[in-house]
């Protein structure tokens, strides 16, 4: 439910069965995605292996008009904790160099990190995998 909290949507998504709706597993991605801290993150890196969706043609031809977007205010602690961590990101891209670490996708507007970079990264930042849910 959109009023749990965070350790609340953690325990339930650790469950053998969650159920939730489309919108709310869609926006704890986005939140996910978003988040500045390991304790932020709801989708803990449990993968669903299984979904039964009531009402899917509601959700895939009405709801698929709807985007998801998240907004709002950020308070003083998240943003100081966002610019140390774009500070640190960015003195690791001006290390990285074009074709060797990274590969500049135009048309889908996407960076993609080589092995070569992906490693530079992880050193950088001293973590065993930059895929790692825990530490976003």
């Amino acid at each position: 439910q959109a009023s749990s909290t965070p350790e609340q949507r953690k325990a339930a998504y650790d469950c053998d069965i969650t159920y939730s709706t489309n919108s709310e597993l869609g926006f704890d991605y986005l939140r996910d995605n978003l988040a500045l801290t390991a304790k932020d993150v709801v989708l803990t890196g449990r993968k669903f292996k299984f979904c039964l969706v009531d009402e899917a043609d509601s959700i895939l031809i009405d709801e698929a008009r709807t985007p998801l977007i998240i907004s709002g205010k950020v308070d003083a602690a998240n943003a100081a904790t966002a610019k140390a961590k774009y500070g640190v990101a960015k003195q690791i891209a001006d290390q990285l160099q074009p074709k060797l670490h990274y590969t500049v996708m135009e048309k889908e507007q996407n960076v993609i990190l080589t092995d070569a970079g992906s490693e530079i990264c992880e050193r950088a930042l001293k973590v065993p995998s930059l895929f790692e849910p825990s530490n976003p």
